[in-house]
């Protein structure tokens, strides 16, 4: 099958997972906030399906009552005559970028991987040759092929909480341009972390110092995971996390997967559940907002699987998690073909 293929910038951030080399073959995530304001320019043969992309973002921008991004909003049920419209959610699947080597070897994630050395494996990998959009390649010798069918995603932004801290040392080396820095910056979040404390905005802005403009469009203190979202597995493996210490993570992962069908989770619900302060690290690692979705549309002859993304508030721009900005960041055009 041919495909054409497209990005944009996304108007407040290029958080698009361009591959730069650099040197022996090292990639990096390419964020670039120079390009702000740059508007799409869809395909005129694909003018209609790109439409429908449209109408699905914008439904998935509309505020709901409780706050949280669900599968109820309408966008995951959006049709029209003649065309085939689905509508996942990626920003809740592991992305293997960020993936933090503790909570794989110390928890049931670990079947996940091809061998019980793949996480030290790919915690150095990733630190000596980058990351990459392309996982499925990059990571192939890593994880098991179930995990690239049904929980691996590329697409999430960097959880100062979550991230693996040498991942995090490295893209900010690459993004900085200041090694000592992003040195510095890994071994205060460590620091941070023995406290069992999540970091705040105000702590966020205070870590990244004079770099805050560069890193905050992509590294946040915004939930990792939406509880309405993640995948049973994933979620299980969170809560029975030895580090967040709790004894009933079966009953509150069983709590958490038989009310999410029938309404909206929302963080104050989730607390409610685990019975635990607003301020424990869990809440770092699972909320209720997402942030990158895949729709495809097609007709009887073509297809379009889009990417887009949530645009992440920060001290630089006016947005809010209650009025969100969803952009169309990537795209892949070509036949349809019937299964």
């Amino acid at each position: 099958m041919m495909y054409k293929r497209g990005s944009a910038t996304l108007q407040v951030l290029t958080v698009l997972l361009f591959l730069c080399a650099l040197g022996a073959a090292v990639t990096v995530y390419v964020l670039n906030a120079r390009t702000l304001g740059r508007r799409i320019k869809p395909e005129a043969d694909n003018a209609d399906l790109f439409r429908i992309v449209s109408s699905v973002a914008a439904l998935l921008a509309e505020p709901s009552a409780s706050g949280a991004d669900t599968p109820q909003n309408a966008a995951f049920t959006y049709s029209e005559p003649g065309y085939g419209v689905s509508v996942r959610e990626l920003s809740s699947l592991i992305n293997p970028n960020w993936l933090s080597i503790s909570i794989v070897t110390e928890s049931n994630m670990a079947k996940l991987m091809s061998s019980v050395d793949a996480p030290y494996l790919l915690q150095q990998s990733r630190f000596d040759e980058g990351i990459s959009l392309n996982i499925g390649e990059r990571y192939s010798d890593y994880f098991i092929k179930e995990a690239f069918d049904s929980y691996l995603s590329p697409f999430s932004y960097l959880n100062i909480d979550v991230v693996d801290e040498y991942v995090l040392e490295r893209v900010v080396a690459e993004c900085s341009g200041d090694a000592a820095a992003a040195a510095e910056l890994r071994q205060r979040v460590r620091r941070k972390r023995e406290s069992l404390l999540p970091y705040s905005a105000n702590e966020l802005v205070q870590l990244f110092g004079v770099y805050n403009r560069e890193l905050s469009v992509f590294i946040t203190n915004e939930a990792q995971w939406n509880v309405n979202f993640i995948d049973p597995l994933v979620l299980r493996a969170v809560l029975a996390y030895p580090a967040f210490q709790l004894e009933n993570a079966d009953i509150i992962a069983a709590t958490i997967l038989g009310a999410r069908g029938s309404s909206p989770l929302t963080v104050e619900i989730l607390q409610n559940i685990s019975d635990l302060p607003a301020t424990h690290r869990l809440f770092a690692w699972i909320g209720d907002n997402s942030w990158f979705w895949e729709v495809t549309v097609h007709d009887q002859e073509r297809q379009l699987k889009a990417i887009l993304a949530r645009v992440l508030p920060t001290s630089y721009n006016d947005l809010s998690l209650l009025n969100p900005v969803i952009q169309l960041i990537q795209w892949e055009a070509g036949d349809y073909e019937f299964d």
